[in-house]
């Protein structure tokens, strides 16, 4: 295997990524102190700045609704300090989903971090897994309001 195939596969396939560090160097994978390898830990911290300074409220479980609840429901919206929607998420079991905003939340993380989509749609199922405790839950970004 060449180093350009080496580079590219390593950059593919983020499941691998681990494995690569261990056996080659960072040299042979291309990494610069420009590209350095991003922790689950930064892209957490980095997820969780975007959300400083937000709030929260329940939304009636019917998803085709954004209906604020006037009871506690498994459904949740979070929405900026300037009051605009980032994420909307159901905890229930039976139905399980993440929304986040494509604006506020992907391209933030997409630029701040100079990740690929791929990476943080990994990343992004990791968080959601242990922070939000969701397992194989659906997970998605929409493109303008919701």
């Amino acid at each position: 295997m060449n180093l350009k195939k080496l580079r590219k596969m390593y950059k593919e396939n983020p499941i691998l990524k681990e494995a690569f560090e261990d056996t080659f160097s960072s040299d042979e994978l291309g990494l610069t102190e420009t590209n350095t390898i991003l922790s689950q830990d930064e892209f957490n911290k980095a997820f969780n700045k975007i959300l400083k300074g937000s709030t929260q409220r329940y939304l009636d479980i019917d998803i085709n609704t954004s209906k604020i609840s006037k009871k506690k429901t498994t459904r949740i919206e979070v929405l900026d300090k300037n009051n605009e929607w980032l994420l909307d998420y159901d905890i229930n079991p039976t139905r399980t989903y993440f929304l986040y905003s494509y604006d506020r939340v992907y391209n933030i993380l997409k630029t701040t971090l100079s990740i690929e989509p791929y990476d943080i749609k990994i990343f992004m199922k990791s968080l959601v897994e242990k922070q939000y405790k969701m397992p194989d839950t659906f997970i998605t970004f929409l493109q303008g309001t919701y």
